[in-house]
């Protein structure tokens, strides 16, 4: 799954780096709000996650800004992305006798109701994005893009029995002090009314990295997948 959402990021069709615009916007400032599905492209046996309960959000405070006057189709895009994510597993984080975190196995006759892994992170991106007008007077259009996150990673685990008693502890040890994955979106873009866009689109992304530092924990690299709406604010150009 994780080397399918690679490709897809990579995929950027720059034959079309060739056309040209009349008209364009220049994005000011834009506001994302995401939902997405979470889990961990390397799982070590035994451990068991459940993709569809493991959700999480973002929200992206960003904008854009076209890199050549000459092919407005392309942009740079940049912003400030906070998320939270929950993975459902059948382990627990500890730390063994050597001080490496490690995942132990929930037995399988203990009463309990969920065990989730949560994974907070505040950050930066940068990438690149291309948009295709979709009609005459540019109201409309569809754009996909790439772009690379370095985020500030946290973890807490949540533990969950039958009697409804929550245990939450955080685990800060081995934690890998930063997070960086690649992005990639395809969406759908109109203009409201000027200088007013809402869009659409579908997101993914992945880790670079393991959640903890080399050798001191398990090597694991979570990948996202989901969508997003939001509105942008862009000044015409012609």
């Amino acid at each position: 799954m994780k080397t399918i959402i690679l490709l897809a990021a990579l995929c950027i069709p720059f034959m079309a780096f060739s056309q040209t615009s009349n008209q364009y916007d220049t994005i000011i400032i834009g506001l994302t709000i995401g939902y997405n599905n979470a889990n961990w492209e390397k799982v070590p046996a035994g451990v068991k996650t459940q993709f569809n309960n493991s959700t999480g959000s973002y929200v992206d405070l960003g904008g854009e800004r076209h890199l050549f006057r000459n092919h407005p189709d392309w942009s740079l895009t940049f912003g400030i992305m906070e998320s939270d994510n929950t993975i459902v597993s059948n382990a627990l984080l500890n730390t063994d006798a050597a001080g490496k975190t490690i995942l132990t196995i929930i037995p399988p006759n203990t009463n309990y109701t969920q065990n989730e892994i949560n994974i907070s992170a505040w950050g930066i991106h940068l990438g690149v994005q291309y948009d295709i007008l979709t009609s005459k007077k540019g109201n409309s259009k569809i754009f996909i893009g790439t772009g690379y996150a370095i985020q500030f990673i946290t973890v807490t685990t949540d533990y969950t029995t039958k009697g409804d008693t929550t245990i939450s502890y955080s685990n800060y040890k081995n934690i890998a002090l930063f997070e960086q994955k690649i992005i990639g979106r395809v969406g759908f873009g109109f203009r409201y009314k000027s200088p007013i866009w809402w869009y659409f689109s579908l997101d993914g992304s992945y880790a670079l990295n393991s959640l903890f530092t080399n050798n001191d924990g398990p090597d694991l690299s979570p990948y996202f997948i989901g969508g997003s709406f939001g509105i942008n604010f862009g000044r015409r150009k012609n």
